[in-house]
């Protein structure tokens, strides 16, 4: 059985009322955020929605009390689109990445 923190924020990016990037996020110590899940669908990609949602869940956590933000990257493209945007691995082998915002 998987754990949920007991409140999970939810947000949404969209164009023209289409929505074009989800994002999953919490507070998991008074000043680390915890992203569990940053997508945006394969017809959307490359246009930057994933940048803009990113950098909106950082700015909006950083605002909000957080120093760090982490996250766990289960796929090759993503751990490449984190490390991109600034996040290291936790160590070495290691698919937790973070941040300092």
């Amino acid at each position: 059985m998987s754990h949920l923190p007991a409140h999970l924020d939810y947000y949404g990016l969209s164009d023209n009322r289409e929505l074009c990037a989800f994002g999953a996020i919490y507070m998991a110590e008074q000043d680390h955020a915890h992203l569990t899940y940053l997508a945006v669908p394969s017809e959307k990609q490359g246009r930057g929605y994933g940048r803009a949602m990113l950098g909106c869940l950082e700015q909006l956590y950083q605002e909000r009390g957080a120093r760090t933000m982490g996250l766990m990257a289960l796929q090759q493209d993503a751990v490449c689109f984190f490390e991109h945007h600034g996040y290291m691995h936790a160590g070495p082998g290691n698919w937790e990445l973070y941040k300092q915002l």
